[in-house]
């Protein structure tokens, strides 16, 4: 019995992987955005914060994305008891009022 692979076109093939140029970009520009909004070594903090987190949830054995609310919980009592300041490990750290 022969079966036939069926036969797209390129342009179909592209239509269907590559977003539009619009999207792209509004991806671009949203990228730009973020970026530009915390200073260079801000996110490298993010950076090296995200690899702490991740190596913590390899060694627990649980998921770094989605990370759970329970996940995260455990992973700030973690660090807390590990000595870092609460106002560290705070998700927002300006001023209030």
């Amino acid at each position: 019995m022969n079966q036939e692979t069926p036969k797209t076109t390129e342009l179909a093939e592209t239509t269907h992987t590559l977003p539009s140029v619009a999207v792209q970009e509004a991806a671009a520009d949203a990228e730009t955005f973020a970026t530009a909004s915390r200073a260079a070594s801000t996110w490298r903090a993010y950076e090296s914060d995200w690899r702490i987190f991740c190596s913590w949830c390899q060694a627990m054995d649980l998921a770094a994305l989605p990370a759970a609310p329970a996940t995260v919980a455990m992973f700030l009592a973690a660090e807390a008891k590990n000595g870092t300041a609460p106002s560290t490990l705070t998700a927002d750290s300006r001023p209030s009022g």
